[in-house]
């Protein structure tokens, strides 16, 4: 007996719509970045190349995060690896390496979406091997991918838009990443993430923890006593 299987179409217009949305995510992506890219170089035009210069409060709370996010690397590497910083900023993390002779990475390579940064930091730091391109993500595989603080500062108001964005760049990041990926955020005390008045992103964790298990891998959390409202988190390769 002959068995018939019914097709299923794809619409058009339905095809169309889903290009339309990436389209509007894609042009969305390169207005956040446009916009982020501006806001920073104008703020180290003003504060020079120190923690102010891209929203840190100090240099303790920054190392501190620094701290944090080695602490887990050297867990988890067990030899010689390779680290791209996402949103290096003016090199902050290549002074606290120096600084700190037992961590010392095979090689480091730092990523900004500002070409300004990018130029600030191969000028202090190119002569002593760590490379710096203009970007939001490892162009080549890399061991461990880390960012402190590259998704606090949001320009939106729109808490879900700027979550999207995030996990975008998470989801593209981790297909360059070859260990772990590790970075922190800013934890709400309220039940809900939200955006403050002077646009800094604060992360509803168990929501969001949730949607990187679904799209990316099971995330590890990491806090600090020293740093209440941050929180680190650690995604593994298994």
């Amino acid at each position: 007996m002959a068995r018939f299987h019914k097709c299923l179409e794809v619409s058009p217009s339905s095809s169309i719509e889903k290009n339309a949305h990436r389209r509007e995510r894609y042009l969305k992506h390169l207005l956040y970045e446009l916009l982020l890219s501006r806001i920073y170089e104008k703020r180290i035009e003003v504060y020079g190349e120190v923690p102010g210069g891209c929203f840190w409060i100090d240099a303790q709370r920054q190392n501190a995060r620094f701290e944090v996010i080695f602490d887990q690397l050297t867990r988890i590497a067990l030899e010689e690896y390779t680290v791209a910083d996402i949103g290096c900023g003016y090199g902050a993390m290549v002074d606290y390496i120096l600084e700190k002779q037992e961590i010392s990475p095979h090689s480091y390579t730092g990523y900004d979406i500002s070409k300004k940064l990018v130029g600030i930091c191969k000028k202090k730091f190119q002569r002593l091997g760590a490379n710096f391109i203009v970007g939001d993500s490892p162009e080549v595989l890399t061991d461990f991918a880390v960012m402190s603080g590259t998704y606090n500062l949001a320009v939106t108001r729109n808490v879900h838009q700027w979550e999207a964005y995030v996990l975008r760049c998470l989801s593209k990041i981790w297909k360059q990443t070859q260990k772990a990926m590790v970075f922190n955020l800013q934890s709400s005390a309220l039940p809900e993430a939200y955006i403050s008045k002077d646009k800094i992103y604060y992360a509803a964790v168990d929501s969001l923890l949730h949607k990187m298990e679904h799209m990316i891998a099971s995330p590890i959390l990491v806090t600090e006593r020293s740093l209440p409202r941050d929180v680190t988190i650690v995604i593994e390769r298994t």
